[in-house]
């Protein structure tokens, strides 16, 4: 019997295995542990070298600075330097494709929106929340502005005269015309006021159409049409405003200017209008005596927003008028005056706010007429003209809207009524030396 080997190292060779001191391995399987360990140690110098790469970056390039929290393209931080917080923000009103918007307003707690398909879309002021959209015309017709009578919205719709409820947006009357309207339609009671391009002002039945009175004038009536207890005040082409009853066709007085006008605006006993001879008249509106004028240094193409201390006019591409509405002297009273100012937004007590041609809400003091501080406002070129309360309403065209409140609302006492010097308006309280 042979002698067993007894060196430790000892290899027999069998079926193509290694044997370690009795340990049994596969050679393919050691070749697959070594190529195992060769991938991990690339891997890891791999990964080595690019956390390496990753930290010399690092220290090299410049700093991640993160824009600020920002509404509308507005930094979050200035609405809070100019006191102003977001009321609620659409970033596109669901509109028919293609379609744009035309025309905002704001009226008892509901921002109403216009399309130039003539779809009117209703949202309430203080959520935005979608109430009712409704169609007041076929998408090509002419909108006039609108007018209010109780709960109905009033437009003149191409030829027709369109009511519609504002609580739901139901059309509830609509009366055809057998002339083309050139002014808005006011309703009072049973009776629709409006003009005419045939140089006619009617007073119109509002269940037929029927004309209860109807005047001539010298030119086409403009603009918008607004009434005061039993008077009817309008403006015609020529420059002129009318003052008529309105049971009857029968002048009360009249007030011609040296310039154009688009309309005229009542509100208690005064009556503004502004004209293209660069003055801003304020009337007594039931005698037409001229309570003061003043000349704005430019032609006045739009109305004034009033509020109860003070009448903001534009002065057209050129500036915001802030007016007293009953200074102490007949040539009127400038509290300031803004700088490519185009329109009031809203008033906070003693703080108005205007947005300016350059796109720029400016927030002003009343009391100092200085500006307190003022931010761009992108691409939001529509607003409202609020003389309600505080809230500021933007849109875009696209159908982007932006609602703002103040973080603190003032209260302002109503001014008592200022004896003003009266004078006699031109050619008033004389109709029948030019009565139509």
């Amino acid at each position: 019997m042979p002698r067993p080997l007894t060196s430790s190292k000892t290899i027999i060779a069998f079926r193509q295995y290694k044997y370690y001191s009795g340990t049994r391995t596969p050679l393919s399987h050691r070749r697959m542990l070594h190529r195992l360990a060769h991938t991990v140690f690339l891997t890891m110098l791999v990964l080595l070298a690019g956390s390496c790469l990753r930290q010399k970056s690092s220290q090299t390039s410049a700093p991640v600075v993160e824009s600020p929290p920002h509404v509308a393209g507005i930094p979050l931080t200035i609405l809070e330097k100019a006191d102003l917080r977001t009321l609620w923000y659409i970033s596109r009103l669901p509109m028919e494709t293609g379609a744009q918007v035309k025309q905002i307003f704001y009226h008892n707690s509901t921002f109403y929106v216009l399309d130039n398909r003539n779809q009117l879309h209703a949202l309430d002021a203080n959520e935005g929340i979608l109430k009712w959209v409704q169609s007041i015309g076929a998408p090509l017709l002419n909108c006039s502005q609108r007018e209010f009578y109780q709960d109905l919205l009033v437009f003149v719709v191409g030829k027709s005269v369109v009511e519609i409820k504002q609580s739901d947006g139901t059309i509830v009357h609509t009366l055809n015309l057998k002339f083309t309207p050139t002014t808005t339609a006011l309703r009072l009671d049973n009776t629709l006021f409006l003009g005419g391009d045939n140089r006619r002002f009617y007073a119109l039945r509002r269940s037929d159409g029927i004309p209860m009175w109807q005047s001539v004038q010298p030119a086409d009536p403009v603009g918008p049409v607004a009434s005061l207890q039993n008077y009817v005040y309008f403006t015609c082409a020529d420059g002129t405003l009318y003052a008529s009853e309105t049971q009857q066709r029968k002048l009360v007085w009249q007030a011609p200017t040296a310039g154009k006008v688009t309309g005229v605006v009542l509100d208690e006993d005064q009556c503004f209008l502004p004209s293209t001879d660069t003055a801003l008249y304020c009337f007594r509106a039931q005698t037409g005596d001229l309570m003061w004028k003043y000349y704005a240094g430019g032609p006045l193409f739009d109305l004034p927003t009033l509020t109860d201390r003070f009448a903001y006019q534009p002065v057209k591409q050129a500036s915001l008028l802030c007016l007293d509405r009953r200074p102490a002297r007949s040539q009127g009273a400038l509290k300031w005056q803004l700088k490519n100012g185009s329109c009031l937004l809203a008033e906070n007590g003693p703080i108005s706010y205007a947005m300016t041609l350059d796109n720029e809400i400016t927030l002003m003091d009343n009391n100092t007429g200085k500006r307190l501080i003022s931010f761009y406002v992108p691409d939001l070129d529509l607003c409202v003209r609020n003389d309600q309360d505080a809230l500021i309403f933007l849109a875009s065209r696209n159908g982007s809207i932006l609602a703002l409140k103040p973080t603190r609302i003032y209260t302002t006492p109503k001014p008592p009524d200022a004896a003003a010097p009266a004078e006699t308006a031109p050619a008033a309280n004389n109709p029948a030396k030019t009565a139509p």
